[in-house]
């Protein structure tokens, strides 16, 4: 599946906004850990590889370059991430890290507030290191029409009174409050991409 996303910072008159009449489905607190080499060689290449709650995940961009919304194919079977990036069947995703120096550059709490209203996902992140997403999110099977997802988001988003003005996703966020200069450098190689 290619998850088709634009986040949103959204004040609390937004949120509301654009839950009311929406199905609430959960709660739920997710803790996850980023791994990256020295440089962020994955985030520069728009890969994101975590940890979430004891289970490894991999983003990978997915997009057209000028795309207004993030277009991201997502990896959550073991053997998916090993092939992506490389990793011998016979290692685990944490002997590979190891032995390759990833580590952890960043962990936190998210408690993710989850709604569906026409037809749509929305969740409301709110991350313990202070920064708040409000995320509208379709999924498209690989090999379906991204373009009219995004079109759908943006047309809903405009609708909801959000407007186009989007905020950073929490890597990019917790990046640049702990280490601007990467930020920048991340933001360059994104450019290139």
């Amino acid at each position: 599946m290619i998850e088709i996303e634009k986040k949103f910072a959204a004040s609390e008159e937004d949120i509301k906004r654009i839950t009311e009449g929406a199905e609430f489905i959960k709660e739920s607190v997710n803790r996850d850990t980023y791994y990256d080499r020295e440089g962020f060689p994955l985030v520069k290449n728009n890969m994101y590889l975590r940890e979430r709650n004891g289970s490894f995940e991999l983003k990978v961009f997915a997009a057209e370059k000028g795309s207004s919304v993030s277009k991201y194919l997502e990896l959550e079977e073991e053997k998916d991430i090993k092939t992506k990036l490389g990793i011998p069947d016979d290692k685990t995703i944490h002997e590979y890290l190891k032995e390759n120096e990833y580590v952890p550059f960043g962990s936190w709490d998210t408690t993710r507030k989850r709604f569906k209203k026409e037809g749509f996902t929305v969740d409301v992140d709110s991350v313990d290191f202070g920064h708040n997403v409000l995320e509208i999110e379709l999924l498209v099977e690989e090999g379906g029409d991204t373009n009219e997802a995004a079109d759908r988001i943006l047309d809903f988003a405009k609708r909801s009174g959000l407007g186009e003005g989007s905020t950073e996703g929490k890597v990019l966020e917790f990046i640049k409050r702990t280490n601007p200069t990467a930020c920048n450098d991340i933001k360059t190689a994104w450019e290139k991409l």
